[in-house]
């Protein structure tokens, strides 16, 4: 019955987010009182928190982090796949992985950039609390010339949980001419969730009934950064392109969420890290 609420309607979703809250609910105060306690960075990032409560979404410069090194560092793990690649019969997927399991190491930039305190305090404060830390990849969406959309090129939410939050970081210019990212606000996504009685149980993606005037293209240069509630806002990616993109996406569930496994059981090659505070909460 459970797994029928949190697939169902908006409504149904909403009271198995509380459910489920309920019974987690010692974790969430844990994490609560952490963040406030020690990582809650108060008057910084205001402009984008409010931005980022408001709409469930926000572009965040260059300038907002030192990106330097991950960006190096991408652009390594990139060359290699190209390399790769080029090798391999040619794939017509929309978005192919690029890193592979158990590939990240602890001292990698990628681990530095995931528990950055700055992208940390806007996920936190969104959330309410310390999130987990369930999905770090670098994805690569090739030029395809193909005229019909699928899956994640079609408006959708995802359901992991009733909200939950993704950074990308863009590792080349990212325009509407490569798949730039398209995204409703939470006002107008609930008010059609529910006009549209959209739910997860019809196992599709919906095109029809929606405004495409009244969505916002994620367009940044690169290493520009994206922040937002795929569970709350209806978006698309890598749709009606000509250029090919490379972004590092980051997934953050709260500890309430329906589903998630533990990024640190299957990616990192080393198991004998020592972790602290806000590290060990966000990995484990």
């Amino acid at each position: 019955m459970f797994n029928k609420l949190r697939l169902g309607n908006y409504n149904h979703r909403k009271l198995a987010s509380i459910i489920f809250l309920i019974l987690v609910f010692p974790k969430y105060l844990y994490r609560f009182f952490i963040w406030k306690k020690k990582y809650n960075l108060r008057n910084i990032n205001s402009s984008f928190k409010r931005k980022f409560k408001k709409d469930g979404y926000v572009l965040l410069p260059k300038s907002f982090i030192n990106s330097e090194n991950i960006l190096k560092e991408c652009d390594e793990i990139i060359k290699k796949f190209k390399s790769l690649e080029n090798r391999k019969k040619k794939k017509k997927s929309h978005l192919i992985q690029v890193l592979e399991p158990k590939s990240i190491l602890e001292n990698s930039s990628i681990i530095s950039f995931v528990s950055n305190k700055y992208i940390l305090d806007i996920v936190s404060s969104y959330l309410g609390h310390i999130p987990c830390l369930t999905h770090v990849n670098i994805w690569y969406s090739p030029n395809i010339s193909s005229k019909c959309a699928e899956g994640s090129q079609l408006w959708h939410l995802d359901h992991e949980s009733f909200k939950q939050v993704k950074v990308f970081l863009y590792l080349n210019d990212i325009d509407e001419n490569n798949g730039a990212t398209e995204i409703f606000n939470k006002k107008y996504t609930k008010i059609m969730q529910k006009k549209l009685s959209y739910s997860l149980l019809k196992k599709k993606h919906s095109n029809e009934g929606l405004d495409n005037n009244l969505c916002f293209k994620l367009s940044a240069k690169r290493g520009g950064i994206a922040v937002m509630d795929t569970s709350s806002c209806f978006h698309r990616g890598s749709y009606g392109f000509n250029k090919s993109r490379f972004i590092l996406s980051v997934q953050y569930l709260p500890i309430n969420a329906y589903s998630y496994n533990k990024f640190n059981e299957y990616t990192f090659l080393s198991k004998s890290y020592h972790l602290k505070d806000k590290k060990e909460l966000i990995f484990n």
